[in-house]
């Protein structure tokens, strides 16, 4: 076998690689590409860097890294060595490029190759087109390097104190790196001078960044504990609204303020009560238990209570820590005289913890807080007690109500849309009217049939008029609609006993004899239909409650419908005949008592081709497939060209494949392009259909000269390919395009499929119809895991 030269391949492969290899060559993974290529090596460096750096403005300019960049991230001191007889020092250009290197050495943290830039010349706090932040000093910092750092100050830089104490390396390694050093901290702290306003400014940001001990050092070297920032606020307040618990608890023991005003008007503890963070219950302990007031007021006569059971949801255990705290439940708020209780239950548009809790706390049986607002809130919400608590010491229900917005009938809906049957029972006495509307969903008759509440629909029903039980909500539907779907015959029986219009239909055409088919509700179908429904009512999809009978799962639904007109095979707006449907849904029983009264087993589904048999071997429904070729079904007609067993093993239903084949199936039959079931599993990966096809031509090749073996290559699953290699495959087989197995694998960056076909003996050299060979392709992609077993393989 002759062996490729991959000389003319080596300056394709991508720079990264290229540069490692300059960096180290005994790298053993390509120390046999080094030997078999001493030539083309030895001028590889300079060849690399001067086209690299010739190339570096239109790299630039398509977005690309530079090479300065790249270098420093590598961090080789043998590329620095080699790049700077390209790109020397002298000019300003020089000094840029060789700045920027330096940033990034000193963001990865390779100090040999800083060390080798710092001792050639290159400055250590030179500007490299970036911003102060972007300095090689600062990138050190913010990444924790402190060699780095103590290398950089020892060749000359000074710290000095910039204007914006975010440009300092301070503030880099205190509150920009993800885990800051407090040795490079306390390093940096003894090598700078810092203004008092710097320390402040430091403590501010390592507060808000939840930095504790870096908070509690600045602490201790002068900044100020309670200075303001522009806003009023303090560094317990910075703490506090990112939910910093650890750092809350640093400022407090060591004496911050709790009572601070900031210029809004808030409070720590007004701050930590309207924060959304989770631990804010534990933050509110902690302030209280430091001296803040439970029962402070704000500007518009707010208590952290008010504002604790303002907010809908979240808010729980700030509610119940500030009432073990002592906070009055019986104060109101300044603006709406509202207390706390009626507060929550106008927020919360369902029952909560933080409502039960005030509850728990007696707040429900303080009398005085007995308004119209609260008997109209606490029946929305579903509290019983306080109702009948209410009624009992009130009486008059609907002197409770506020206005039309807080009617009872209102009330009445809500109970309804809860199925809150309790409620209903003690509201209904005392309310004179129930066929209230709503727009969207119609009366409380509707509403509780479109809930499929028959408790809570008779107890409405007994006191509704004819205009409430015939409402419709949004989209046309009626209370018969919603109850014949899901609810008994016998309440449906009610409906209509009180229901004139049974005729109607909703916004899409459906009558309620729709509603009942869908819902497979065969009772209320007899029901509808002795009413005098229309059985063959067209909506606006074109169906009929005949079709949809018959393509029912329902078998009492079917003997209904087609007793009244025998046509089995009558197609639907989809074009689908029953049997169709029940194959999709996979309803074995259904599709075996349509053909035993006549359906076609052969049917097609117009729109795409398909049979029973077909939809079966697709969808892997083997007990249906199974069924269909016990009743006769065709296990050779085609769907597009392939045949059913080509598409179950396509999908990798072996149980089907082998199914088919014990039905006489030929194991090798092949599809219009000439391919067979194996080939079909190959392509999709499907092992134990390879596994299963026991005998089947392993180097057959469809209209392209592709093999199973050709196809599975693609696929990065080897088991497929070691199956087939051991069935015997050809593992050279080559295709019109005098590709070989390999050269697929290696275009589809398989892996697993390389290692398994070069164990196999596979000719890393055959070349297809233009040159190719997998090492040359592998070489073109700069695929490197590819490179090395090729090349392992070969030398």
């Amino acid at each position: 076998m002759t062996k490729p030269s991959p000389a003319p391949h080596i300056l394709h492969l991508p720079d990264e690689l290229l540069l490692q290899i300059a960096h180290d060559l005994s790298l053993a993974t390509l120390n046999s590409l080094i030997k078999t290529c001493r030539r083309a090596f030895k001028s590889l460096t300079h060849q690399l860097y001067a086209r690299a750096l010739r190339d570096e403005p239109r790299r630039r300019s398509n977005g690309h890294p530079s090479l300065a960049s790249k270098i420093g991230r590598i961090g080789s001191p043998n590329a620095v060595h080699h790049c700077m007889e390209h790109r020397p020092l002298g000019d300003e250009e020089g000094q840029v490029f060789w700045a920027e290197c330096l940033r990034e050495a000193a963001a990865n943290g390779h100090a040999d190759a800083v060390r080798r830039l710092l001792d050639a010349g290159v400055e250590p706090d030179r500007p490299s087109g970036g911003p102060i932040a972007c300095r090689p000093i600062f990138t050190a910092a913010e990444n924790n390097h402190l060699d780095i750092v103590e290398m950089l100050l020892a060749a000359g830089l000074q710290l000095g104190s910039p204007d914006d104490v975010r440009d300092c390396p301070l503030y880099a390694a205190m509150v920009r790196s993800p885990r800051p050093s407090m040795a490079l901290v306390q390093m940096l702290l003894e090598k700078g001078r810092y203004p008092t306003a710097h320390i402040t400014t430091l403590l501010y940001a390592a507060a808000g960044a939840g930095r504790a001990d870096m908070a509690e050092l600045m602490l201790d070297v002068g900044a100020e504990i309670d200075a303001r920032d522009a806003e009023g606020r303090t560094p317990l307040c910075l703490a506090i609204e990112q939910g910093h618990y650890d750092t809350i608890r640093m400022l407090l023991r060591c004496g911050a303020s709790v009572t601070n005003v900031d210029d809004s008007g808030a409070t720590p503890l007004c701050l930590a009560v309207e924060n959304k963070e989770t631990n804010t219950a534990a933050v509110v302990k902690l302030l209280v238990e430091h001296g803040a007031d439970p029962n402070e007021r704000y500007q518009d006569g707010h208590t952290p209570l008010h504002v604790a059971t303002n907010i809908d949801g979240g808010k729980d255990e700030i509610v119940l820590a500030l009432l073990e705290y002592g906070a009055d439940w019986r104060v109101t708020r300044g603006d709406w005289n509202l207390p706390p209780l009626l507060n929550a239950m106008q927020t919360c548009s369902e029952p909560c913890a933080g409502i039960q809790h005030l509850i728990d706390y007696g707040a429900a049986s303080y009398l005085p807080h007995y308004t119209p607002g609260l008997l109209y809130w606490a029946a929305s919400l579903g509290y019983d007690n306080i109702v009948r608590r209410y009624i009992e010491h009130v009486g008059d229900v609907e002197a409770g109500f506020v206005n039309d917005r807080q009617s009872p009938t209102r009330v009445i809906f809500r109970a309804v849309a809860r199925g809150r049957e309790a409620l209903l029972k003690m509201i209904l006495p005392f309310v004179t009217d129930v066929d209230w509307k709503s727009r969207m969903h119609g009366s409380a008759v509707t509403e509780a049939a479109r809930i499929g509440s028959e408790a809570s629909l008779r107890l409405v029903l007994e006191r509704a008029t004819r205009s409430g039980v015939e409402a419709t909500d949004l989209r046309g539907r009626t209370a018969l609609m919603f109850a014949a779907k899901s609810m008994s015959a016998e309440t449906v029986s009610l409906i209509l006993e009180r229901c004139s219009n049974i005729h109607a239909r909703d916004t899409s055409g459906r009558t309620a004899l729709h509603y009942a088919v869908d819902g497979d509700n065969a009772g209320v179908v007899s029901l509808l239909l002795q009413g005098g429904l229309d059985p063959m009512a067209v909506d606006s999809a074109q169906r009929t409650p005949h079709i949809m009978g018959l393509c029912s799962a329902n078998l009492a639904i079917i003997d209904i419908f087609y007793d009244r007109l025998p046509d089995i095979d009558v197609i639907n707006s989809l074009s689908e005949t029953p049997l169709i449907v029940a194959c999709q849904g996979n309803r074995v029983q259904v599709a075996e008592e349509l053909l035993k009264r006549g359906a076609d087993i052969e049917v097609k589904h117009v729109p795409s081709k398909r049979t029973p048999l077909t939809i079966a071997c697709e969808m892997g429904f083997e007990p249906l497939a199974k069924m269909l070729l016990d009743h006769g079904a065709d296990p050779y007609i085609r769907y597009y060209g392939r045949p059913n067993i080509a598409i179950a093993a396509s999908h990798g239903h072996t149980g089907i494949v082998k199914m088919l084949v014990e039905h006489g199936v030929p194991i090798d039959l092949t599809s219009n392009i000439l391919q067979t079931p194996l080939i079909m599993a190959a392509k999709t990966g499907h092992a134990e259909v390879v596994d299963a096809l026991h005998g089947a031509d392993v180097d057959h090749a469809d209209i392209t000269g592709r093999s199973a073996l050709s196809y599975a290559a693609e696929v990065k699953e080897g088991r497929t390919i070691q199956c087939l290699l051991d069935r015997g495959a050809d593992p050279d087989l080559l295709d019109v395009q005098g590709r070989s197995p390999l050269s697929w694998a290696v275009l589809a960056g398989n892996i697993d499929g390389i290692t398994i076909l070069v164990d196999a003996g596979a000719d890393i050299a055959k070349g297809d119809k233009q040159g190719h060979t997998p090492v040359g392709h592998a070489m073109r992609l700069g695929d490197e895991k590819a490179i090395k077993i090729l090349y392992q393989k070969y030398y």
